[in-house]
């Protein structure tokens, strides 16, 4: 750790800043970087303009000794266990999760009455959910309850409608919806208790209490079966190690590919590369021209060290 140290204050005293500010430009970096989908050190270098003045006043040499001085302080770092663990955790914050679940295979492709029996089944899901939702309301007012039946009574009056679990679970809702239109004027609250009774008999669920605990049950039971799958598809698309090696490597093979002895020219009041064709090189390219090569190299001999402990 005293090696980290001081590698960081040399890196530091190279570039003329002090401390604070260079933890706080850090700081800022890696918060936003957390909240986005890939790890790209440089597509962030715009929010450290103070830093990256300061990199690039210094000479070719300083530059170089720069870059393997706080290059060295961020490999000790991101390789660290409270690094990963508050790598991990924000994931997780993030939703997702390492359920030890294989993602590789794609799931086999369904037959139309097989996914016809899903949509169902997620539609009658949403119907429990409402149901239960429903059983908070507070006592409502006679118009609000007559619009909720309307909607409901359009939803689940069709022969084919997936909103109910049966016919014989349309035929009781219908009923019951009927029965809440009668008393409404004369008694809303005993007409918002029928209207649940119908929402639970609809989703195949008893009338009464007993129909808004299984609806608490059934509920829990028809959470959404893919969840598991897509939380683990984005734990394994954030896992650090391999997002570290995806961008490391990216470094190692573009770096060859620049030519550091490329000239340069004023062109309507903008620099730009004398060979047209290398102003359309991607960032990551242009960025390794103006660190130099140098500082290039030295940073690909810290990735290549990286990559090796990530195997």
């Amino acid at each position: 750790m005293t090696s980290v140290l001081v590698a960081w204050q040399s890196g530091l005293a190279l570039l003329a800043l002090d401390e604070a500010a260079a933890k706080a430009g850090a700081q800022k970096v890696i918060t936003q970087r957390l909240g986005s989908p890939e790890l790209d050190f440089y597509a962030r270098v715009n929010e450290t303009r103070t830093v990256r003045a300061a990199f690039l006043a210094l000479s070719p040499e300083q530059r170089t000794a720069a870059t393997q001085a706080l290059g060295t302080a961020a490999k000790a770092l991101v390789l660290s266990a409270p690094f990963r663990a508050a790598w991990e955790a924000e994931v997780n914050r993030r939703g997702g999760f390492n359920h030890g679940l294989s993602t590789a295979a794609p799931p086999p492709p369904q037959s139309a009455e097989k996914v016809m029996d899903e949509v169902k089944k997620t539609m009658l899901g949403s119907r429990v959910k409402d149901a239960q939702q429903f059983a908070k309301n507070k006592p409502m007012p006679a118009n609000a309850l007559q619009i909720i039946m309307d909607v409901d009574v359009s939803m689940i009056s069709s022969k084919d409608s997936m909103m109910v679990a049966s016919p014989a679970a349309q035929k009781a809702a219908l009923a019951r919806y009927a029965e809440a239109k009668r008393m409404l004027a004369s008694d809303p609250v005993a007409a918002q208790k029928a209207i649940l009774d119908a929402k639970l008999l609809a989703a195949g669920l008893e009338a009464g209490s007993g129909g808004v605990e299984q609806a608490t049950a059934k509920g829990s039971a028809m959470a959404d079966p893919d969840a598991k799958r897509r939380q683990q598809e984005l734990w394994n698309k954030r896992l650090l190690a391999q997002m570290l090696r995806e961008q490391l490597q990216r470094l190692v093979q573009t770096a060859p590919t620049v030519d550091f002895a490329a000239g340069t020219q004023m062109k309507d009041k903008k620099l730009v590369f004398v060979n047209p064709a290398y102003e359309r090189k991607s960032l990551d390219w242009k960025l390794l021209y103006c660190a130099g090569k140098g500082p290039t190299m030295a940073a690909v001999a810290l990735a290549q060290q990286v990559l090796a402990e990530l195997k």
